[in-house]
C-alpha cells in the first residue's frame, strides 16, 4: 500500500480545464457534477510510496464524450493544453486542510 495515493478529475470543456471531484484512496473527498459541456475527462494521479520519498504523479483519460469528433477535442487541446496546468505539479498542501471524516 502506498503512503499517500489522491486523484482529480479535470474536465475539459470549449471555456477551459474545469477541476472535478478530488479522491483520497479512491474514496470521494470533494464531489463535483462534471460540467454539461465537458467533452474529456481526464484523471491526475499522485501517488507517494513514503512520506520522504517523491511524489509520482501520472495523468489518464477517464471519459471522453461520443458526441464531440476528435478534431474537436484536437482544438480545445490546442487552446488549453493536454492537461491543465496544476496536473504536472505536486500539491499535496491542498490536503491539508481536507477532512477525511468519509473514510
Amino acid at each position: 500500500m502506498s503512503y499517500d495515493r489522491y486523484e482529480d478529475d479535470y474536465h475539459l470543456t470549449p471555456t477551459g480545464w474545469k477541476l472535478g471531484t478530488s479522491y483520497f484512496y479512491g474514496n470521494p473527498q470533494k464531489e463535483v457534477e462534471p460540467p454539461p459541456d465537458r467533452v474529456l475527462t481526464g484523471v491526475r494521479e499522485v501517488r507517494q510510496s513514503s512520506g520522504w520519498s517523491p511524489e509520482d504523479i501520472s495523468w489518464h483519460e477517464k471519459w471522453r464524450s461520443p458526441a464531440v469528433t476528435q478534431q474537436e477535442i484536437n482544438e480545445l487541446i490546442r487552446r488549453f493544453g493536454e492537461r491543465p496546468p496544476e496536473a504536472d505539479k505536486a500539491e499535496f498542501s491542498k490536503w491539508l486542510n481536507a477532512s477525511f471524516s468519509k473514510m
